[in-house]
């Protein structure tokens, strides 16, 4: 399932959406959720399995990750790194 650069076809996009049962930043599953990455495109990050996470539709753009916040941040991507080992193949 874990592939290259810009690969979230529906099939992982879905699978990573059960894992997290929820957006990342505050774990609502009744809100329009939308794919968002770890790292912006405009730094470099790439839709792909290992950069995205999901949240709210409405909310701006990576503001669950930002200084204010950032204790609950820590919290989304050590979340997000357990997922992404989860889902990784084996060696």
């Amino acid at each position: 399932m874990y592939g290259g650069a810009d690969d979230l076809t529906d099939y992982p996009w879905a699978v990573l959406k059960l894992a997290w049962g929820g957006s990342a930043d505050c774990g609502t599953a009744e809100a329009a959720l939308r794919r968002d990455c770890v790292l912006p495109v405009s730094r470099g990050g790439r839709y792909a399995l290992d950069n995205v996470v999901q949240c709210e539709q409405g909310q701006g753009r990576g503001g669950w990750v930002a200084a204010p916040q950032a204790p609950r941040a820590a919290a989304v991507l050590l979340r997000f790194a357990a997922i992404v080992r989860s889902m990784a193949p084996e060696s």
